[in-house]
């Protein structure tokens, strides 16, 4: 009787690791500039045809190989770097597995030249399907040269899971990028169809490669400096005012190797979350350095994760981190940012738009939404202000968030959310799953100023509630706010929860849209905007106010 269990040729193996390492031409590409990095090399040059599919060439001037060398680079596990297992949790280099070369062939038709600075002449292999290895003595330069041409030809069904030229052409470049970023001392270029599409040329510092690859000027870029436990984070975020409409342009880089952490991109997206409008992504360079042992790099084939031992204490140190370079830098910014950039002024404490003209005996601040000369509401929802130079409209209920916002984060912070106590309780008639939300988080409300009592079957008394809702509570409100509690991603934890819980109480204790303001409440509005220490936006993210130039209106009046 013949088993059905057995082993499978070398050729379908390498192509079973291909399927794993090599899902496009972008891939190749990263293994291959991967290789040539490790080598030594100072210069990489890249070059598609029909974006990868048709043609790679990737070439460097690093060390090359010997032809021993070079017909051992193209078994399976064939590496330099790791002999022992130990190795593989003190990986320096970004490749080790050795599995790309195989696994590029495998799926190609591929030819490499290579050459050592021992050898006196080049070794060139030519493999078809991984398979009949040819091999000639050649003349070239010490390094190493790689073609890959009609890459899946023998897996057809991999090519339909491409996508248009175009596409592919963006991934290569997406994986080049961060390598450029992480190794400023070397230059990359990458050429598709004979046109250079960029060129990253060596500098001194990674500094001048992140203002290059961020495509920012010097002074919109944070510099970050932290180190805690033989942990290190240094590099470079932007300014609120800088901003992405995609995550891409957060670059990370672990122990020298790029890499796309959703607990390092979590970490820096709340950093932001109350300076930046929602959508919106802040750009950064960062490069964090570990204690040995602290990262594992060997968790995915194509080498994209990895993962931390202490992942939670990872996401504080970034988060932490980024908070104080915004603090050292955007208090005094205020909320004056004028045409894209943050213009200096002293820090002031947050205030509280209580729709009071400010005392006489206060002393003098400097103002700018107060300065503004008031028109007028449009549908009683925008308050339209004007200037020497402009109109100003402003989302009235967005801003009054905001502002009510800043005053529950100081309250909370300082603990001084002490429940104003009802001169009648409301007495709340709760579903059973409201009643359920209620008793999961008493804790949480009664941290943020809530007293409630349970009476009788689905019965709960309000006796208490925070200040800002003194005078505005009633049982739809309350309603409204246990709702949006219910929403909350069960994901969030520390300040981010406490961020969105703020932010609903702010939300139900702001003036609304559709509301008749007086002047006088309007101007105490303004006021309490030019207190704030945060970018002009409400804590969800939405900008409460932009600007039209004089100038725009009088061009359309052909002025």
């Amino acid at each position: 009787m013949s088993s059905s269990i057995r082993i499978l040729p070398e050729h379908l193996v390498n192509q079973i690791a291909a399927g794993e390492v090599i899902e496009r031409p972008a891939s190749v590409v990263k293994e291959l500039v991967e290789n040539a990095i490790d080598a030594k090399s100072t210069v990489i040059d890249v070059e598609l045809i029909d974006a990868g599919t048709t043609k790679i060439r990737v070439s460097d001037n690093g060390m090359g190989m010997t032809p021993e060398e070079a017909m051992l680079s193209i078994k399976r596990h064939a590496t330099s770097k790791i002999k022992e297992l130990d190795d593989l949790f003190h990986v320096k280099s970004l490749g080790f597995r050795g599995e790309a070369l195989p696994s590029i062939a495998s799926v190609s038709r591929f030819q490499m030249t290579t050459r050592s600075q021992a050898s006196a002449e080049a070794i060139t292999l030519r493999l078809t399907g991984g398979k009949e290895i040819q091999t000639k003595v050649s003349g070239a330069p010490v390094g190493t040269e790689i073609v890959v041409e009609a890459l899946f030809f023998n897996t057809p069904a991999r090519l339909k899971f491409l996508k248009s030229p175009a596409t592919e052409l963006s991934r290569t470049a997406e994986v080049m990028t961060p390598l450029a970023l992480a190794y400023p001392k070397i230059s990359f270029r990458l050429t598709h169809q004979g046109r250079q599409r960029f060129y990253y040329g060596q500098v001194a510092s990674p500094r001048e490669r992140a203002l290059s690859i961020l495509q920012e000027k010097q002074d919109t870029l944070l510099p970050i400096e932290e180190a805690h436990e033989g942990w290190q984070l240094y590099g470079f975020a932007a300014i609120p005012s800088v901003w992405a409409s995609s995550s891409r342009w957060c670059l990370t880089i672990v122990n020298g190797r790029p890499v796309r952490d959703r607990t390092i991109l979590h970490a820096v997206t709340s950093a932001y979350q109350s300076v930046m409008a929602h959508g919106a992504y802040p750009k950064a360079a960062l490069f964090l350095e570990s204690p040995a042992g602290a990262v594992d790099v060997n968790v995915h084939p194509a080498k994209r994760e990895v993962r931390f031992k202490n992942t939670p204490f990872v996401h504080g140190f970034v988060e932490q981190s980024l908070k104080r370079a915004l603090q050292r830098q955007t208090p005094s910014l205020g909320v004056r940012v004028e045409g894209g950039t943050f213009i200096r002024e002293p820090q002031q404490e947050s205030a509280f738009f209580s729709f009071r003209a400010p005392s006489d005996n206060r002393p003098e601040l400097p103002r700018r939404y107060a300065t503004f000369t008031y028109i007028g509401q449009v549908k009683n929802s925008y308050i339209l202000c004007e200037d020497e130079t402009r109109l100003i409209f402003i989302d009235q209920h967005a801003a009054h968030e905001r502002v009510m916002f800043e005053k529950l984060k100081k309250d909370f912070k300082e603990e001084a959310m002490r429940p104003q106590y009802l001169l009648v309780p409301l007495a709340l008639d709760l579903s059973p799953e409201e009643a359920i939300l209620v008793e999961e988080n008493s804790g949480n409300l009664q941290k943020l100023g809530f007293e409630m009592d349970h009476f009788g079957d689905k019965t709960y008394v309000v006796k208490a509630v925070p200040p800002v809702l003194m005078g505005e509570v009633s049982a739809e409100m309350i309603r409204a706010i246990l709702n949006e509690l219910s929403q909350m991603p069960k994901s969030l934890v520390g300040e981010e929860l406490i961020h969105h819980r703020l932010s609903t109480i702010a939300c139900h204790s702001a003036r609304t849209a559709k509301e008749k303001l007086e002047p006088r409440e309007v101007y105490a509005l303004l006021a309490s905007i030019d207190r704030l220490e945060a970018a002009p936006h409400c804590p969800h993210g939405r900008p409460f106010s932009f600007s039209i130039p004089i100038q725009e209106i009088e061009k359309r009046f052909h002025r």
